[in-house]
């Protein structure tokens, strides 16, 4: 499935300045049809796999608080999240994710908890507190709370916040509409003990004329900013947001324009942690309270005004459409496709082929040019590939080649060109490869051949040409490689793993071992048959490795050892192991090479060169010949085996 998304873009004249660390709103109006109406690229109900980022590279993922989300015929949507900067003509990226189902959790990174990391308290409704701070509730009276928040009529409603103890800057926004007389009633106070002893708090404490007012301290004094007559209308809601600097002074704001200012009276200290919404009979209904834990400017308060009153218009929005460079094919049936090229020439540019039935390629190419492009084939039965080549020409390009049935290769080769490119071959059934090649010339190159079956591999070469790449071919069932070379030619470059739940047979296998630190590796549960078998051993530090759990026949074994601390080179075997030609050259100091064997070995010739400094240790060691132990007397350059 592709991604599908749309941009949600900030308006001309809706934010003064730039706004860092800004908590918006997004609702239904803001999401184009395509992600709303349920369809199979809507975002789905319930908003789980709704993800927001600062823009399509992903690059940067933005918390978000799913407020309501109902996609189909009558969308409704609330949505509110957290951008690290906001400017006119800064966008927030909105993708229906391909595989997430559910929001993450309240607590994680892009969570709802971390939408309000900058507030002591914000509730939609007057219940819910979304900053998680765990804010417990009281009340005095009997307040009603419904869908449009909390209606006063007489009560009063109290959060216990633990974050508003001793705090000096603090600012209280909330949207209201007063229903009847609330004369010398607060809305909304912080901190208080007592009436509003140590608290901070905006209300109407005009007498009739419709005047606001903050204040600190109790209600007979101390008023620290008063705004003229008729602030507000009865029964029309309106947002009121008061700020408290004890540097600054005080703001009142209302429908985001500041309408009375004053001086502070001292440091505003919260002597009990609460939030007070209501008073003494003040007629008012609550829809949303927010306490910011700091000072809002007049740009500020102006943009969260624009925004949170009206996000339709704070928004202009782009069409619902596959984000992905490239293009997919989809069929319920086969697909046949005689020429196949993915260029991959975009970043993040993905492209894929997807068939309920058979795949048919006969020339397909992944050239992955971009960084982080994404090539797949996927098949629920069989794929057919006469000649393949993964490129993987960028940095992180991966290419898939998937089946549920076989997959059949007759030319297939993994360039791996490029940093962390990846290469990968899947089959529920078996692989055949008649000819296989792991170029592996970039560093962190990665190419698997993966098959729950048998893999057949007539040709196949670790070329290993940069550092850490990595090649494997691992079959639950038997592997068949005629022909086989590890390269091995950079540092640390080849790990290169051939793995075998059943047997393996290599009628013609070389390790040339060519840079310091190459590994490679051939285990098999079941016996493993190799009739040339060279380890070259070239370079520092090379190690190469042959284990089965069955026995190991080795007609013609070379251990070459050319370089200091080359090769530390291992047979090994639970049965039996047949060597009918083994040479341990050791041409170099600190070379090692051993055979080893529980059941019994036998070596028609055996020569140790030995022909470096400290390079071949020959200590006196058993070898069984009918089941006798016999010692053999070793000198620099040569052996005798006592009878």
């Amino acid at each position: 499935m592709s991604r599908f998304g749309c941009t949600i873009t900030v308006a001309t004249g809706k934010v003064p300045s730039s706004q860092s660390d800004f908590t918006w709103k997004a609702v239904t109006a803001n999401f184009p049809i395509g992600a709303k109406d349920g369809g199979a690229d809507s975002i789905l109900n319930g908003g789980g796999n709704l993800r927001a980022y600062v823009d399509d590279t992903k690059a940067v993922q933005l918390p978000v608080e799913i407020v309501t989300f109902v996609t189909g015929g009558s969308p409704d949507i609330e949505v509110w999240g957290r951008s690290p900067t906001l400017n006119v003509a800064s966008t927030v990226y909105i993708e229906a994710d391909t595989v997430a189902t559910s929001q993450p959790a309240v607590t994680v990174t892009y969570g709802r908890n971390n939408v309000w990391q900058d507030y002591h308290f914000a509730s939609h409704d007057g219940v819910i507190n979304s900053t998680g701070s765990g804010a417990t509730t009281t009340t005095t009276g009997t307040p009603v709370f419904n869908s449009d928040g909390v209606d006063l009529d007489g009560a009063t409603v109290i959060y216990d916040v633990a974050s508003l103890e001793d705090v000096e800057l603090v600012s209280l926004k909330f949207d209201v509409t007063v229903v009847g007389s609330s004369n010398n009633k607060f809305f909304v106070a912080a901190g208080g003990g007592g009436f509003f002893d140590g608290g901070f708090g905006v209300g109407n404490f005009g007498s009739g004329n419709k005047s606001l007012r903050s204040f600190k301290g109790n209600d007979n004094g101390n008023i620290l900013a008063s705004s003229g007559s008729n602030a507000y209308v009865n029964n029309v809601i309106f947002t009121a947001h008061g700020t408290y600097d004890q540097t600054v002074g005080i703001v009142i704001y209302v429908d985001g324009s500041p309408i009375a200012s004053g001086a502070t009276s001292g440091d505003y200290k919260g002597i009990n942690p609460e939030l007070k919404i209501g008073n003494a009979n003040a007629d008012i209904i609550i829809h949303n309270v927010y306490a910011y834990q700091g000072v809002i400017s007049a740009d500020r308060a102006t943009s969260e005004f624009n925004n949170q009153d009206s996000p339709a218009s704070f928004w202009t929005t782009s069409a619902w459409e596959d984000q992905d460079a490239g293009g997919g094919i989809t069929a319920d049936g086969a697909i046949t496709l005689p020429s196949l090229v993915f260029a991959g020439s975009a970043t993040d540019s993905t492209s894929e082929i997807t068939a309920a039935g058979d795949i048919t390629l006969p020339s397909l190419v992944f050239a992955g040019s971009a960084t982080d492009s994404t090539s797949e084939v996927t098949a629920a039965g069989d794929i057919t590939l006469p000649s393949l080549v993964f490129a993987g020409s960028a940095t992180d390009s991966t290419s898939e080649v998937t089946a549920a049935g076989d997959i059949t290769l007759p030319s297939l080769v993994f360039a791996g060109s490029a940093t962390d490119s990846t290469s990968e071959i899947t089959a529920a059934g078996d692989i055949t490869l008649p000819s296989l090649v792991f170029a592996g010339s970039a560093t962190d190159s990665t190419s698997e051949i993966t098959a729950a079956g048998d893999i057949t591999l007539p040709s196949l070469v670790f070329a290993g040409s940069a550092t850490d790449s990595t090649s494997e071919i691992t079959a639950a069932g038997d592997i068949t490689l005629p022909s086989l070379v590890f390269a091995g030619s950079a540092s640390t470059s080849e790990v290169g793993q051939v793995t075998a739940a059943g047997d393996i047979t290599l009628p013609s296998l070389v390790f040339a071992g060519s840079a310091t630190d190459s590994t490679s590796e051939i285990t098999a549960a079941g016996d493993i048959t190799l009739p040339s078998l060279l380890f070259q051993g070239n370079a520092s530090d090379s190690t190469s490795k042959i284990t089965a759990t069955g026995a190991i026949t080795l007609p013609s074994l070379v251990f070459a050892g050319s370089a200091t601390d080359t090769e530390t080179t291992e047979v090994t075997a639970s049965g039996a192991i047949t060597l009918p030609s083994l040479v341990f050259q050791g041409s170099a100091t600190d070379s090692t090479s051993e055979v080893t064997v529980s059941g019994a070995i036998t070596l028609p010739s055996l020569v140790f060169a030995g022909n470096a400094t400290a390079g071949q240790v020959i200590s006196d060691f058993t070898i069984q010949i009918d089941n006798t132990a016999k010692i053999i007397e070793t000198t620099p350059n040569s052996f005798t085996i006592r009878i």
